[in-house]
């Protein structure tokens, strides 16, 4: 990936969650392709291992907590006040296995901000109503045009008689 991307490769690599990526290329190379991958889209892995990873790469922030503790007894009142600093993920593993649908976090060093570069983006996507429409009448095409179409082309190089007379006799479901 990296050796191409200076020619203009772009690669859009999918997978369910990690472990995915680790049983197809190995644990080394899945390092080497994620430190590679410039930009990266997280939706809800509804997967541990995954969500984890993702929450560790968003960071933490630190949360300050004050304690006011008030004393009452024979030498008089007191008062004291304790400041406690802890660090929490900006995003935990439960909220991304959490994520709504179309929801997803984005890493690209073309996103920086105080000088840091690839900071997480937490973003909610909806498909418009307009394209839902247009994909409800591309699968309409599909199933009523092309697909029977393509079949009636296929079955003509069947050899086999019964492959041909099942491909014209069921568009679609055997192409």
């Amino acid at each position: 990936m990296a050796l191409r991307r200076s020619s203009g490769l772009a690669v859009f690599l999918t997978a369910q969650n990690i472990s995915q990526i680790r049983r197809r290329y190995g644990a080394d190379d899945t390092t080497t392709i994620l430190g590679n991958a410039l930009t990266q889209f997280y939706f809800n892995p509804n997967d541990n291992e995954t969500a984890e990873m993702v929450s560790k790469r968003c960071g933490e922030k630190e949360i300050r907590h004050k304690q006011v503790t008030h004393s009452h007894g024979k030498g008089g009142n007191s008062r004291s006040v304790s400041e406690h600093l802890y660090k929490v993920p900006l995003k935990s593993a439960t909220d991304i296995n959490q994520m709504e649908q179309g929801e997803f976090i984005l890493f690209s060093n073309g996103f920086s901000s105080g000088g840091k570069s690839s900071i997480p983006i937490n973003l909610k996507y909806t498909i418009p109503e307009k394209v839902l429409k247009q994909d409800d009448e591309l699968k309409v095409a599909w199933e009523q045009l092309t697909c029977p179409e393509l079949c009636e082309r296929a079955a003509k190089f069947h050899r086999n008689e019964e492959q041909r007379l099942e491909l014209l006799k069921n568009p679609c479901q055997s192409c």
